[in-house]
């Protein structure tokens, strides 16, 4: 099943490799390396991004 995360906070990329997003971004989760950062696909672009600027996206 596809999780979707919300961005809580804007996030610049500091690297080639991550994800940069805006407050309220729909990020499409694609795997939780560790705690900290997960990689995920937003506007046909995938990178790595610190897991605390987001939240899981529920369903009511």
């Amino acid at each position: 099943m596809t999780q979707y995360l919300i961005a809580v906070w804007d996030y610049t990329a500091e690297g080639e490799f991550e994800l940069s997003f805006k407050q309220g971004d729909r990020i499409k989760l694609l795997e939780k390396h560790n705690d900290d950062w997960w990689e995920g696909e937003l506007n046909d672009q995938i990178g790595f991004f610190p897991a605390n600027r987001i939240r899981l996206e529920t369903t009511e």
